[in-house]
């Protein structure tokens, strides 16, 4: 696995985190069935907070990083 493939799979990674943390604080909260909609708010803030925090690192590594490397490697 070369350079290039690693900083596109690290953007991978982050870009999807808020959605994996959503659905495992959402599955967490969901297993009372009385709280399904503090469950539901769960996921839905933790989608909120995480996008907002790894967006701009994300956005780094995708429009920043992966070019100057995977540019040079072709």
């Amino acid at each position: 696995m070369d350079w290039c493939e690693k900083w596109r799979l690290a953007g991978l990674a982050i870009g999807l985190a808020p959605f994996v943390l959503a659905l495992f604080a959402g599955t967490a909260a969901a297993r009372w069935p009385r709280r399904f909609l503090a469950g539901a708010a769960l996921a839905a803030a933790a989608v909120v907070v995480t996008f907002a925090a790894t967006r701009p690192a994300s956005l780094i590594l995708w429009n920043g990083l992966r070019p100057a490397i995977c540019d040079r490697m072709d």
